[in-house]
């Protein structure tokens, strides 16, 4: 079993990457993938606000100035394509976890570097 928590939007060359593991599991081998999606309400909420101008919350669900900042979005469609069609895996199972948590949640949002301490709170408040 080869697994991916919260890993795969971050890597550059995702379709090297994920043929790299179908090279290296066996027949009854299994792909666990766990990754931000691009279908959800946050992420179409947020986009839509930054085109209008307002993009700091889009910019944070990129982590943009943190760390390791996504350079993919998924959504369930997309995701289903390139590891069936391109990669040759079948796909078994599919679902959601849940998209907030409270606990520690102002631990994460403090690691942004660039945001003040007001917006820390408000961000935690929200």
């Amino acid at each position: 079993m080869i697994s991916f928590n919260d890993v795969v939007e971050d890597i550059s060359d995702v379709q090297r990457t994920l043929s790299s593991c179908h090279q290296r599991l066996n027949r009854e081998g299994l792909l666990a993938l766990n990754l931000p999606s691009s279908d959800g309400a946050f992420y179409s909420l947020s986009k839509t606000s930054s085109k209008i101008g307002f993009s700091s919350f889009f910019e944070r669900l990129w982590q943009k100035g943190f760390l390791s900042p996504h350079l993919h979005y998924f959504n369930l469609l997309n995701i289903i394509r390139l590891l069936g069609t391109k990669e040759g895996f079948d796909v078994m199972i599919t679902g959601s976890l849940s998209m907030i948590r409270l606990n520690n949640l102002d631990a994460r949002i403090s690691y942004s570097k660039n945001l003040g301490r007001t917006v820390c709170v408000l961000y935690t408040l929200s």
